[in-house]
């Protein structure tokens, strides 16, 4: 790293490491360009379809720009999702990105917890489990629980995300948990492990079911799964919603994230 080169957050590089999980469905690319790493996987859906690590010059980001969004629209990869966290450069892109017509999208926030130090502990409300999924079944189950909690309108939204899990990989990067209540499953959440990150994901609860703490229930299962595995740090980023929650869990938070929607 050059002397004047941005640091990145904990929370960044966790969530650099996480996005190419999308493209593991079939036709997707990851291009690691020199300036910027782009992930195009043809499917109609912004959180399919990402653009991190931007480090533009201020003299050819105009350009750039404008050579990244015609690259995604070539690839049928829009609409996509810019990132923009403290290392992202140059300090303008916010509002470059808002001079090409982009929407911004709310904010997320990076945040990262020892899973091995003290937090509070989280009790389990009375007809709850808490499983790991292990077949397909499962996975459908953990599916419509995502759909219902991020509110996908399009079922083939849902389709794209099977598609993802339902690769097959000899040591998949994730681990999915299902929360059910009364034997309904009510709530979600995931944990990527990819290049010595632990990062916490998908966690969501279906609308019926919020209120009773299992948003909080499956998220403490998964800090413990990184603590079980020996991770140092588990990170994620929380939307303005979820950040509270995440707090109380004893998540710092460590950076903030823009967000800029092509198409």
């Amino acid at each position: 790293m050059q002397p004047d080169e941005p640091t990145p957050a904990a929370s960044e590089l966790a969530l650099e490491a996480a996005l190419p999980v999308f493209a593991r469905v079939s036709g997707a690319d990851v291009i690691d360009d020199r300036d910027h790493r782009r992930i195009a996987t043809g499917r109609p859906f912004a959180s399919f379809n990402h653009v991190s690590g931007v480090r533009f010059t201020d003299r050819d980001a105009d350009a750039r720009i404008a050579d990244v969004n015609e690259a995604l629209a070539a690839a049928g990869s829009v609409p996509a999702t810019w990132w923009i966290g403290p290392s992202t450069r140059p300090l303008d892109l916010r509002t470059r990105l808002e001079a090409f017509g982009m929407r911004e999208d709310e904010p997320e926030f990076g945040m990262v917890i020892d899973p091995a130090g003290d937090r509070p502990a989280v009790p389990t409300p009375a007809g709850v489990t808490l499983d790991e999924v292990v077949d397909d079944a499962g996975l459908q189950d953990w599916t419509s629980i995502m759909a219902a909690a991020y509110g996908w309108a399009d079922p083939a939204k849902a389709d794209a995300v099977l598609s993802v899990y339902r690769t097959p990989l000899a040591e998949p990067p994730w681990i999915h948990l299902i929360v059910r209540h009364r034997g309904v499953a009510a709530a979600c959440g995931s944990l990527f492990v990819v290049d010595g990150h632990a990062f916490v994901t998908n966690i969501g609860t279906a609308p019926e079911h919020r209120r009773l703490g299992l948003g909080s229930v499956v998220t403490s299962a998964v800090i413990d799964l990184a603590r079980d595995r020996g991770h140092p740090a588990a990170t994620l980023t929380a939307s303005v919603m979820g950040r509270p929650m995440y707090e109380r869990l004893g998540f710092v938070e460590d950076a903030r994230f823009e967000r800029f929607i092509l198409g």
